[in-house]
Parts: structure tokens; C-alpha cells; sequence
């Protein structure tokens, strides 16, 4: 194994740390940053609620096009933008703003998502327990 020629502790940081996904929309560049662990729960009641929303088979378009409602929900939500900006921008916008956020965020469920789909499927069926009549 050869040693490294050129030391790069930025790009050797970049690898390790997920780095902002800046996504350009009709109205100007909107830079999106990855999720806190304060912002999954709020993200992950939002696609309980969409019931038919599969983290396996994940497809951001169908989404948007099959559940407009709940996916500016979530879009404000791994955004941070406001859900009333979302409803006024094009579909191409928030098309764009949603593809950004899985990217900004790919490397949290590309190293978690096996876990992370095990543990949905955990709280989805604890909470349909919990929900039924008993």
C-alpha cells in the first residue's frame, strides 16, 4: 500500500461530514444541508402519516405527483423552507429542492438505511398495536 502523495484534510473531511447540496431553481440557488437528529422525528411521523410511502422503493417524483399535500411537508421539512413558499413554486422547483434533499442527505441513508428501514418498520407496527382495538 502506497502512501498518500499530497496531504488534503478539506477533501479527507468532505468524505467523512455531509457537505451541502446547493440546487439552482428558477428563482435563484437554495443551499440544502443535511438533517439534524432533532429534524428526523419530525420527518418521519410526516411519512407515517403517507402510509403508502416506502423508504425501500423511494421514487421523490411519484411522490410529489402522487401525494402534492404531504410532499410539501416534507420538502419544508428537509428544506427549511416554508410550506407556503413550496405551494407557490413550480413543480420543476420543488422537484429539484426534493432531489437535493436526498442527496444532501444520501450518506446518512447510504450508511443507515438498512438500520433506518428496520426501525420504521419497528415504530410503523407498534404504532398500528398500539392503534388497533383492543
Amino acid at each position: 500500500m502506497s502512501a498518500p502523495t499530497e496531504e488534503n484534510p478539506a477533501a479527507d473531511l468532505e468524505r467523512v461530514l455531509p457537505q451541502a447540496v446547493v440546487v439552482q431553481l428558477s428563482t435563484g440557488a437554495v443551499e440544502i444541508r443535511a438533517l439534524t437528529l432533532g429534524e428526523l422525528p419530525v420527518l418521519l411521523g410526516k411519512l407515517r402519516e403517507a402510509g403508502g410511502v416506502s423508504l425501500g422503493n423511494f421514487d421523490p417524483i411519484a411522490f410529489l405527483v402522487e401525494q402534492p399535500a404531504l410532499a410539501i411537508e416534507v420538502v419544508a421539512i428537509l428544506t427549511r423552507q416554508p410550506a407556503a413558499q413550496l405551494q407557490g413554486m413550480a413543480l420543476d422547483d420543488v422537484a429539484a429542492l426534493l432531489l437535493g434533499a436526498v442527496e444532501a442527505n444520501r450518506s446518512f441513508f447510504v450508511r443507515y438505511g438498512l438500520q433506518l428501514l428496520e426501525a420504521v418498520g419497528r415504530v410503523t407496527a407498534a404504532a398500528g398495536q398500539s392503534l388497533s382495538p383492543g
